[in-house]
């Protein structure tokens, strides 16, 4: 991936973006209701955080504009993804810090676990919130993060999943816990064996990482963990990025699903192109 390069398709078509202009408007909006009572008090209902992106470029060619054209006008159905060169974090900001999910796509989704927020978190990692406990877990639990959605693959590139660790009962009674990316072909079917690294038995914070390449036809990513019953674990930090080395953390959102909003054009000398694009975040 070249760096300070945005990229925006279909997801097994993403393609780079024609150097835009400066000034790109990333607005992250809140969507809920501010209400006040009687007695003044505010409070507010947060439904959830949504970017809108705005871009524009000066003096396309034709075979640039012509990509931005077939995004809007449909030719290509989306949604499509955007990838930010602002942000590493592939994970949704859910999946990020670590929230449950409410809509099935973003967040961790978790089966046979009986899991809790803990205070708990690696010092000196990001800004310090809740961990993820796994109380205990059953028979076959799994964790996943943004299942229903995952992260684009862009050709020839390799990933990098991390995440800290803690493991809150003695050594050896846990067995041996896993995670990896699972690879998805177009039509959302898993492809290729995921390389399984185990989430180790460090009664401190630690730092797991598993750097992979997506198999041929991959499209998209997801993290899955296997967790043995009767395992209790703390979990933070979790992040995908492109390279085979772990960067450092942040709040996710560098990769977004995206709907092509507006593109207005004009054409300042033949046969070059102006335009400017609105895309918001599914």
């Amino acid at each position: 991936m070249d760096a300070a390069t945005w990229y925006l398709g279909p997801a097994g078509d993403i393609r780079k973006l024609f150097c835009p202009e400066r000034d790109i408007s990333m607005n992250l909006i809140r969507y809920g209701g501010v209400h006040q009572g009687l007695s003044g008090a505010r409070t507010m209902d947060i439904t959830g955080y949504k970017y809108e992106f705005g871009f524009r470029w000066n003096y396309m060619t034709y075979a640039d504009w012509a990509w931005l054209e077939a995004l809007h006008t449909r030719y290509l159905l989306g949604p499509f993804w955007l990838i930010n060169p602002l942000k590493n974090n592939l994970l949704t900001r859910q999946s990020a810090a670590l929230q449950l999910s409410t809509n099935t796509t973003h967040g961790v989704e978790t089966t046979n676990a009986t899991v809790t927020g803990v205070l708990d978190w690696p010092s000196g990692v990001g800004i310090p919130t809740y961990s993820f406990g796994i109380v205990a877990a059953g028979s076959g639990a799994t964790v996943t993060l943004d299942e229903g959605l995952g992260f684009p693959v862009i050709p020839g590139e390799t990933y990098n999943v991390n995440l800290y660790v803690k493991n809150t009962v003695s050594a050896g009674t846990t067995g041996t816990n896993t995670f990896a990316i699972n690879w998805l072909d177009a039509d959302g079917v898993l492809i290729g064996t995921p390389t399984q690294v185990t989430l180790g038995q460090s009664s401190s914070w630690n730092q797991r990482s598993l750097s992979s390449v997506p198999p041929a036809g991959a499209v998209t990513g997801f993290v899955k963990m296997l967790i043995n019953t009767g395992a209790t674990y703390r979990l933070a930090a979790p992040m995908v990025n492109i390279g085979a080395s772990a960067l450092p953390w942040e709040i996710g959102g560098a990769a977004s699903l995206v709907l092509v909003d507006q593109l207005s054009t004009t054409s300042p000398r033949f046969p070059l192109t102006d335009c400017a694009l609105t895309l918001l975040e599914v």
